[in-house]
């Protein structure tokens, strides 16, 4: 329905607007079929759905899939009325996976569904679907969430509902990244004003080969370790020059995305042949620890894209030294930089015209919404950046544009009018900032690999 020029649509917490940003649902198998083919995509299949179930919003809807309800291996029926009836039940259907929003967040869905269509004289089950659509949901069978899953949903749960119930309300940014927001981050990385990308993509352009050389006259023989690899368009190019140069490695990605880590995995191969790709989705100093026992090879550690910013610097440098626990000596770590500049410039990167930046920020509001069943309206709130350049701290908030609350589970957060959420910071260094954080996390400095334009720098450390 339309109120005040504005479609929007009755839910559990009464009328919101409609946010094109969430999940198409409440439509029948058809079509999400049709959806789908628009999309130039297909349904997954049951077993599809399983194998990437650690990426869907658990609790919050159940999810088509392309499978038919077919009888399990060894199924008979069993004599008379009833077996007759149930058996009428294993043709013509498909399997719904998920779960409700009244589902226990430990338990998921199997829900089987059974349809019938019916058509009048120049009405095919194509059209007119909302009106010919029968239902009858005939079986539910709940099974344990896998413990995985589980884990994330508990940790995800608590880490927001304890940093808006704090004094001061924060995120925690490594959230930003389901399947959502790692599309919207690829596009900030091509927005103009995001001058990151450009710089350090430069530096992997221009000076691959001098990189790449640089450590192999440090080890003749080593693996490659990328903490937070997204979708590795610009490693892919180091990691071109390493492979041309005919050294034999294997490259680990360690993501807390499962989509990209999938993805990678899928594509690399293809666009590098030779290349071994060992995808480790998690956390990234779990992981690391990890890939130790993946490979007795030294391993070169790349953090790229000036991810350590993403901390403030007595946090950057306490977790520069959790790396290097779980590095040996001689190993090699290639961190990137984002070198302090003039503010405009700064502060533009991360409030680009098109509102890339401000999508990306709401969007965890969505997760929030979708995966742990909370009830935000984005309409109500503002992003807002920050620059000090000074401390060379750029901040990101959100800002509630009312009074309000937001019901999360058990939890009741109240906003007031003009409160802000800190969601993430980007710090920015200068080059002595940068030698004295390598010296006090116990590795000595090799080499900087700069762009053109000084503005970002490929830090490359040794474990000393």
């Amino acid at each position: 329905m339309q109120v005040d020029g504005q479609w929007q649509h009755y839910t559990l917490h009464g009328l919101r607007r409609i946010d094109l940003n969430e999940p198409v649902s409440h439509i029948s198998y058809y079509e999400a079929a049709a959806f789908a083919a628009w999309k130039g995509m297909r349904l997954p299949t049951e077993f599809e759905w399983e194998a990437a179930s650690g990426q869907f919003s658990w609790g919050q809807r159940w999810e088509w899939t392309e499978s038919a309800y077919l009888p399990y291996p060894g199924f008979q029926r069993v004599p008379g009325p009833v077996g007759e009836y149930n058996g009428k039940f294993m043709v013509n259907q498909k399997v719904l996976r998920g779960a409700s929003a009244f589902t226990p967040p430990d338990t998921a869905v199997i829900l089987t569904v059974i349809f019938s269509i019916h058509t009048s004289a120049g009405n095919s089950p194509a059209s007119g679907l909302c009106d010919n659509l029968n239902y009858c949901f005939m079986k539910t069978l709940t099974v344990p969430q896998p413990p995985v899953a589980r884990k994330h949903v508990n940790n995800f749960y608590r880490d927001v509902v304890n940093g808006l119930l704090a004094e001061h309300k924060h995120l925690d940014s490594k959230y930003f990244y389901d399947a959502a927001g790692d599309a919207l981050f690829q596009q900030i990385m091509q927005a103009p004003e995001y001058y990151l990308t450009g710089c350090e993509l430069e530096i992997l352009q221009e000076q691959s080969r001098d990189i790449a050389l640089a450590l192999c006259a440090l080890c003749s023989s080593f693996d490659v370790v990328e903490l937070g690899a997204g979708d590795a368009s610009k490693t892919s190019i180091l990691l071109k020059e390493i492979l041309e140069m005919g050294l034999d490695y294997t490259y680990f990605p360690i993501d807390i995305s499962g989509s990209m880590i999938n993805y990678l995995e899928r594509t690399l191969p293809r666009q590098l042949p030779g290349l071994k790709v060992k995808g480790l989705n998690g956390e990234y100093i779990d992981m690391l620890k990890a890939s130790a026992d993946l490979t007795p090879k030294r391993r070169v550690v790349l953090f790229m894209g000036a991810s350590i910013g993403n901390v403030p610097p007595q946090e950057a440098a306490a977790f520069l030294k959790k790396i290097r626990e779980q590095l040996h000596p001689g190993d090699i770590l290639i961190t990137g930089f984002d070198l302090k500049k003039h503010p405009a410039t700064v502060l533009a990167a991360y409030n680009d015209a098109a509102g890339i930046t401000r999508e990306f920020n709401l969007n965890l509001l969505r997760r929030i919404n979708h995966e742990l069943g909370a009830n935000f309206d984005t309409e109500k709130f503002e992003h807002y950046p920050t620059y000090d350049p000074g401390t060379g701290s750029c901040k990101s908030y959100l800002v509630s544009l009312e009074e309000q609350e937001v019901q999360m589970g058990d939890a009741l957060i109240h906003f007031a009018k003009d409160e802000a959420i800190y969601m993430e910071i980007s710090q920015k260094y200068s080059a002595a900032e940068i030698d004295r954080l390598a010296q006090t996390s116990g590795f000595r400095c090799v080499r900087q690999f700069t762009d053109s334009k000084d503005w970002f720098v490929d830090a490359m450390w040794q474990c000393a």
